[in-house]
């Protein structure tokens, strides 16, 4: 396979639109057909290098917003190819640019049909619930990688100063933190979680947070403060995710309270999966190693 390389983009400009964000027009077309498929994208913008991508899907129940999410990946995919245009959902193709992410907006509804998440007696609007939910993703920060952060590249994206989901911490309104509570409230109020990235499966990441979050609900664990200002400069937390796949894995073979939301089987399969591309890595050559050691030595 031929070496990815950014579509130029002259015009460039952030959250750009037409020839700002794509100069080509696929992603007026991509747009277009999402639509037609029945997907509800909501938008789709430039991000903050050239070439990056930024697509919103409208909030769904779960399992349909998972099987949207795989298929919009695909449509992208299949459609870009055909007009001679290269896409990746990696997490950070590129060393010299930010990685990519795959945000996911959460709330719960009460047997009403009304949004759990919400107290309007709360100092910050969320509810208890809504706390202990976070405490969950909390609890299970660094197994959740296993399934938000899947690939070997992955890690190359969740580094500090990535707006990433490095920190086990959460927010209001702040993207500097792995969950961000955003500024809307009513109906409006989620919880946002920013550690995943485009390679991770809709489905298994949809569960695993949803599992995380309702073991924390379950148990009524406390939640810590809101981190305040710049996560990445001062941390109110000493946890943050795995520096690998192979220890993301570890964590989620060692937390056996998030694994007994699924059966057995699957995360038999998975890590057995995942132990094997990571076998892979290992033995792979990369052009940088020759590059840096082949004259020399």
């Amino acid at each position: 396979r031929k070496p990815l390389v950014k579509l130029d983009v002259p015009d460039h400009r952030v959250y750009g639109i037409g020839p700002g964000a794509d100069p080509t027009g696929t992603l007026e077309v991509i747009a277009a057909a999402a639509e037609r498929a029945g997907l509800q994208v909501e938008g789709v913008n430039s991000e903050f290098t050239p070439s990056q991508v930024e697509a919103a899907l409208h909030y769904q129940p779960a399992l349909i917003a998972a099987d949207n999410a795989s298929l919009f990946r695909e449509l992208v995919r299949q459609i870009a190819t055909s007009r001679g245009i290269d896409t990746t959902f990696m997490a950070r193709p590129f060393g010299d640019a930010v990685g990519s992410g795959l945000h996911l907006n959460m709330s719960l509804a009460d047997v009403a049909g009304r949004n759990a998440f919400i107290d309007a007696d709360d100092q910050h609007g969320i509810s208890a619930l809504s706390r202990h939910f976070i405490a969950g993703l909390l609890h299970h920060h660094e197994a959740l990688a296993a399934f938000a952060a899947p690939t070997v590249n992955s890690y190359k994206r969740l580094t500090p100063g990535m707006l990433s989901g490095y920190w086990a911490n959460w927010g209001l309104d702040n993207r500097l933190c792995t969950v961000r509570v955003p500024g809307q409230r009513g109906e409006g109020t989620r919880i946002e979680h920013r550690m995943a990235d485009g390679t991770a499966s809709p489905h298994l990441l949809a569960a695993a947070l949803f599992a995380a979050g309702l073991h924390g609900v379950r148990e009524k664990m406390p939640l810590s403060d809101p981190q305040v200002g710049d996560a990445d400069e001062r941390p109110n937390t000493d946890r943050h995710v795995p520096t690998s796949l192979t220890s993301a894995l570890d964590a989620l073979e060692a937390d056996t309270e998030l694994r007994a939301f699924f059966e057995p089987d699957i995360i038999e399969v998975y890590l057995g999966l995942k132990r094997k591309e990571w076998s892979r890595w290992e033995l792979a050559v990369t052009d940088w190693e020759q590059s840096e050691y082949a004259r020399v030595y």
